[in-house]
């Protein structure tokens, strides 16, 4: 397993969560984020190609997802982690789905209080 970002999730829990991750569509509150990872070519996206996963570990379990935009912004949510696990705060998030002009469904996060 190679991965592009990891923090304060051990590779035990990355291999849990492959096996046992929830789905981000049926979390609809905040969730305190305890750690994340994304694993390099870890899975598939819809079209079968081979694809990156990120996983969030949260106090309501590990959501695993292959969303693109996700993706994107999970390295800056780790910069965002470890500011937080540093100063002795917690890092809240909600995750939000939107539609793409062609009516795909899509998913994302915003940082919450």
């Amino acid at each position: 397993m190679n991965f592009k970002v990891k923090v304060n999730m051990r590779t035990m829990d990355i291999i849990n969560a492959t096996t046992a991750s929830q789905s981000i569509k049926d979390c609809k509150e905040d969730i305190i984020v305890t750690g994340l990872a994304i694993v390099e070519d870890g899975g598939t996206n819809a079209d079968h190609e081979t694809c990156d996963v990120g996983y969030i570990a949260s106090d309501h379990g590990v959501f695993g997802f292959v969303s693109s935009v996700m993706l994107r912004n999970l390295p800056l949510l780790a910069d965002y982690l470890k500011e937080c696990l540093e100063a002795g705060e917690v890092c809240k998030i909600r995750f939000i789905s939107g539609k793409t002009k062609d009516e795909n469904e899509f998913y994302s996060f915003v940082i919450t209080e």
